[in-house]
């Protein structure tokens, strides 16, 4: 399963509301957050995590792997809904919606071939 959401900046309030969004959007609270070690991820959003019972693991220096399906994910979303680019004459509010639509499509009704043709929501539902 899948959520993204779409800010002007890199404000670590920004990142916790979307984390906060996504728990209710899957109906489930967090017990784990990967993210990778940029500034955005600093010690206010760790101190956060933490009041909300939610431990925080970093991407290891030098291992790009460690974060490939997210990269990936980041990958569908531009060839599939935003292309490589977005005018900057559309408004973000716009990008954002279009994002979370796709989302809704992306989770419940795209099939993945890494899921054996089956959609997150049917993987996340066999548990």
């Amino acid at each position: 399963m899948a959520y993204a959401r779409v800010y002007e900046d890199l404000k670590p309030g920004h990142s916790i509301d979307t984390i906060t969004e996504a728990e209710q959007y899957f109906g489930f609270k967090f017990n784990t957050v990967q993210s990778d070690n940029g500034l955005e991820f600093a010690r206010y959003f760790e101190t956060r995590l933490e009041a909300k019972g939610i431990k925080i693991r970093h991407t290891r220096l030098g291992r790009p792997n460690d974060n490939a399906h997210i990269e990936r994910f980041n990958r569908t979303i531009q060839e599939e809904c935003t292309g490589n680019y977005y005018l900057e004459s559309e408004p973000l509010k716009k990008l954002d919606n279009k994002i979370l639509n796709y989302i809704d499509f992306y989770n419940y009704k795209r099939i993945h071939l890494g899921l054996g043709y089956r959609t997150p929501a049917e993987m996340l539902h066999r548990f």
